[in-house]
């Protein structure tokens, strides 16, 4: 009898399964998928791209790195981005942003009643959790729907309280 008969070509045991190339799962998937899948695709992902980076280059450079972060003033933040860049240099002023952060956070709301805006944007995180989060009980879907009554109320106040601008 020759020697091929007695060789089992069956697997005596589960063989565990492996990996799926580094192409077929992940980003690169994704990627491959949605961005690259075809000539033309692959010609707009790479046409936006560089669309992207034209447009973005400029707007990083005005606000990083030729931004000036402490200044007191316009005028000294003027003075420095030319100092260090030259006479026909730009770059953003970041130092207003401590100067006039109350008033980007809270715009002319009075600053006695900041407590309203700030109550309100918590409450408004509070309507939203039971529409965002499935796990949370069903029941507390009441308070989101009542949401918008309570935070007109806390932003404008009771009619006794408005003043005329």
């Amino acid at each position: 009898m020759s020697d091929y008969r007695k060789t089992s070509f069956v697997a005596a045991s589960l063989i565990a399964p492996s990996a799926p190339p580094t192409s077929e799962r992940g980003v690169i998937r994704w990627l491959r998928e949605n961005l690259f899948n075809g000539f033309t695709n692959s010609l707009f992902t790479l046409i936006s791209i560089a669309a992207i980076l034209l447009l973005m280059l400029p707007v990083v450079d005005w606000a990083f790195f030729k931004g000036v972060w402490n200044a007191t003033s316009f005028e000294e933040c003027r003075q420095i981005v030319i100092a260090v860049h030259g006479e026909a240099a730009h770059g953003a002023c970041w130092a207003f942003l401590n100067d006039r952060l109350e008033l980007l956070v809270f715009g002319f709301y009075p600053p006695d009643l900041y407590w309203r805006p700030i109550v309100a944007f918590i409450l408004l995180l509070v309507a939203l959790a039971p529409i965002l989060i499935n796990r949370l009980p069903r029941r507390l879907l009441w308070f989101s729907a009542i949401y918008p009554f309570v935070g007109y109320a806390l932003i404008w106040g009771s009619p006794s309280r408005q003043t005329k601008i």
